[in-house]
Formats: structure tokens, C-alpha cells, sequence
């Protein structure tokens, strides 16, 4: 029971992680050093574009600070590898086990409502904040 309860908890992090990113990782990072404009009172403000950029770098370094790195051997299911140690890395390892068998196992094996119509089409092309000319 233990383990079925842990495995359930991983599961909702991830469906909560995705709905956090859906929005995040759909833009490319922008630099937001310098302001993005100045009000009619002189005063500088960042644009949408770059507040987004400023969040995600934040829980970059949150992520970086945290550590969170976990390898979990599922015997005849397969090895799964959650890294949660940057957006980059979070997004690598739920792409990872939606492909998993264990995806499709519980998938087969319990109605898990939502979360079999979950399409991870646009969180596998989204542009990573590694990617050149984006970081």
C-alpha cells in the first residue's frame, strides 16, 4: 500500500509540473537585464516576455539548490530517471515516463481519469532553455 501511495504522489508532482510549465516553456527565454520600455512617468518595466524569462531562471536556481535527482528501478516495468534539478531536466524526465512501460501499465491496468487523455505533444517541442540562441 505504501508503495502504491508513493507511486500515486510521483504521478500527481508530474501532473501538477506539467500544468505549471504548459505556459512557461511554450517561450523562448529573453534577456531582461536591460528594461523592456519606460512608462509615461520615466519608470522602467519588464515586458511579459521577460518577467517570464526572470520566473523560470528563478526556479531554475530553486530546482539547482534543491536537488532532486532520483533513479527508480521498476524490476520487469524498467529503470526510471527523475531529475528534477532544472526545467530542462523536469521536462526530459516526464517525457521519459510517459513513454515508460509503467505509463502504459497503469495506463492498462487503472482508470486514471485526466490523466490518460494527457498529450505531451507540445511538451516534447517546446524549446528547451538550453537551446542556443536562447539562454
Amino acid at each position: 500500500m505504501k508503495k502504491q501511495t508513493r507511486i500515486i504522489s510521483i504521478l500527481m508532482a508530474f501532473v501538477m509540473l506539467i500544468s505549471a510549465l504548459s505556459v512557461g516553456v511554450s517561450a523562448a527565454y529573453t534577456s531582461y537585464e536591460q528594461p523592456g520600455g519606460y512608462d509615461t512617468l520615466g519608470r522602467p518595466y519588464l515586458t511579459l516576455d521577460q518577467c517570464g524569462s526572470a520566473v523560470m531562471d528563478k526556479i531554475d536556481a530553486i530546482l539547482k539548490e534543491k536537488d532532486i535527482h532520483k533513479n527508480i528501478d521498476l524490476s520487469i516495468l524498467g529503470e526510471i530517471d527523475l531529475d528534477f534539478r532544472s526545467i530542462d531536466k523536469s521536462i526530459d524526465s516526464i517525457n521519459d515516463l510517459l513513454d515508460s512501460k509503467l505509463y502504459s501499465a497503469l495506463n492498462t491496468m487503472f482508470n486514471l481519469g485526466d490523466l490518460e487523455k494527457l498529450n505531451g505533444y507540445w511538451l516534447e517541442r517546446s524549446p528547451k532553455r538550453t537551446t542556443a540562441g536562447h539562454t
